[in-house]
């Protein structure tokens, strides 16, 4: 194994809570006041549904759902309770990532226009048993889409890391090494070193009597790696019973134990069965310092409140000095019901600030679901502005709760939106989720053609492409010429892209072509010559363009 450098990594852990490995710093300036505001609707509207009662009682379905003509995917239809299109961050983060979870259909990652919430790109494959923690991510300059494939149960995964290029062509598939299992479900980090971050679970023998098990049982141990993303040589491997007893864990003993629940790690690492953070220097691997738990170090100058977090996912250090760091609090255990209009142990974004002179903690800002929610699994929060600066808005992903809100600087909830209904009581909120929410950009040049279909009775032509981010209208083309499997057709007029599929009224001609424009009008794609009143494509040997 290479020798590994000093490593800033974020820890959650369900059951624990923190790792990193960085120095004193003076202290930041505040990130936001504590507490949360919730923003009036409106104008500038998405499409979705608006009633938020009728939406939670399930009268459009557990997961209300939207279908097209010229394809079979079938987007997720929101439903959106706030929207003030002013404040949310579009110009850097154009699009939402979500990766649904739902028991009738094949889990699948989504790209949604984040102006508008219609669908971008849905990833059709029909092979994996489940899909989660989908993202863009960049490796030597090149952005990729990321997201971890395999089987899941009981909280953990074992599969691949799965990175997609522009083209949605697959181009690297990122596992264990040296370990029985695959990579799990809860993280796969790219860093600037060319590497990717990944955990893993795997059940070992462990003496379990010092929390009531046996001296011969099953320990669920968590590890992470780092691997080479070209070469897949394993560079660093660690393990939570190196440098942690189950004794530390608040989780209560049951066969297959599950003390430590590593749920993401960033070069700066985090744990959720035990409510703490913790840093590494010197000794590879050995904790430098600890934030909340039974082995806490850090001194709460907020009265408690910036120690409260429990059961916690997606710990982020936010700056270079290590002393802001962001925190998905789920505030209470998986085992818990997740319900709405909680009035206690509400699930929360949150973000602290550390001083490692005075070795105390203090909450900065906490942000807390428009409807009170309470998810008993999964969730994240995310700060959307390049590492290191705090300035931008702030997206929390409710993980078993299916929705997604956004927060100024400030505090004000500028966005709150739901792919699934709430269930008040339902032990895990609605039977759709998503592991985690993101909003970023991405460039998507998918090697298909777009996809086209006809309704001869309606005088309607229906075009799509999906992934295909660039396509800002469409060239339709016309005809009713054709010998000898020469088709000529001519330009009849180019419309706007509405959405992920556009609607367009042409007349009766034999032969229809779309073909997809850029910004500048440059051909991206075409849907091939189709045969308006069969709706289906001819096969022809040449076309000409012809003029009018």
């Amino acid at each position: 194994m290479a020798a590994y450098k000093t490593l800033c990594v974020a820890i959650a852990a369900l059951f624990l809570t923190l790792l990193l490995i960085v120095g004193a710093r003076e202290r930041a300036s505040p990130l936001v006041p504590a507490g949360p505001v919730v923003a009036e609707l409106r104008e500038s509207r998405p499409v979705g549904i608006y009633d938020t009662q009728t939406y939670n009682s399930g009268a459009f379905g557990n997961n209300p759902n939207r279908t097209f003509r010229s394809s079979s995917i079938v987007a997720p239809e929101f439903g959106i309770n706030i929207w003030d299109a002013q404040h949310l961050a579009e110009t850097s983060s154009p699009f939402l990532f979500l990766t649904m979870k739902e028991p009738d259909s094949p889990p699948s990652p989504f790209i949604l226009n984040a102006t508008d919430l219609t669908l971008v790109w849905a990833d059709t494959s029909t092979h994996r048993d489940a899909a989660m923690n989908f993202r863009p991510q960049s490796h030597h300059g090149e952005k990729f889409l990321s997201f971890w494939e395999g089987t899941n149960a009981h909280g953990r995964g074992n599969g691949v890391c799965v990175l997609y290029d522009y083209s949605y062509q697959e181009r690297h598939r990122i596992t264990t090494q040296r370990l029985g299992v695959g990579a799990d479900l809860h993280e796969c980090k790219l860093t600037n070193d060319g590497t990717a971050l990944i955990t893993a679970y795997d059940l070992v023998d462990y003496n379990l009597t010092m929390v009531g098990g046996k001296e011969y049982d099953k320990l669920l141990e968590c590890y992470f790696q780092e691997i080479d993303l070209e070469t897949g040589e394993l560079l660093f491997s660690w393990a939570a019973s190196d440098w942690f007893s189950p004794r530390d864990s608040h989780e209560a003993y049951r066969p297959n134990y599950d003390f430590f629940h590593l749920n993401s790690v960033q070069k700066v690492d985090n744990i959720s069965h035990m409510p703490f953070m913790v840093a590494n220097l010197g000794t590879p691997g050995e904790p430098l310092w600890i934030l909340n738990g039974k082995r806490n170090q850090f001194h709460d100058i907020s009265g408690g409140n910036a120690l409260s977090f429990s059961w916690q996912h997606h710990a982020r250090f936010r700056n270079d000095e290590g002393t802001i760091i962001t925190i998905f609090d789920n505030h209470h255990t998986s085992n818990s019901p997740g319900k709405t209009g909680c009035k206690r142990f509400c699930s929360r974004g949150m973000a602290v600030h550390l001083d490692f002179e005075s070795m105390t903690v203090e909450l900065a800002a906490e942000y807390v679901h428009p409807q009170s929610v309470q998810s008993g699994s999964m969730g994240s929060f995310q700060a959307l502005d390049a590492e290191g600066v705090v300035d931008g808005n702030f997206v929390a992903g409710w993980g078993s709760n299916p929705g997604v809100t956004e927060y100024t600087q400030d505090g004000k909830c500028v966005m709150d939106i739901q792919f699934g209904a709430y269930y008040p009581g339902y032990k895990f909120g609605s039977t759709v989720s998503s592991y985690r929410a993101y909003k970023g950009n991405w460039i998507g040049l998918p090697t298909t053609n777009p996809a086209i279909s006809t309704n001869w009775t309606s005088y309607e032509v229906y075009v799509s492409w999906n992934g295909a981010t660039e396509v800002r209208s469409w060239a339709v083309y016309v005809g009713d010429e054709a010998s000898n499997h020469i088709v000529t057709v001519r330009h009849r007029e180019t419309v706007a892209k509405d959405g992920f599929e556009t609607t367009i009224r042409v007349p009766h001609y034999s032969w229809v072509e779309v073909q997809g424009l850029d910004a500048n009008g440059q051909v991206l794609g075409s849907t091939g010559i189709w045969d308006y009143e069969l709706n289906i494509e001819v096969d022809v040997t040449e076309m000409e363009l012809g003029t009018g």
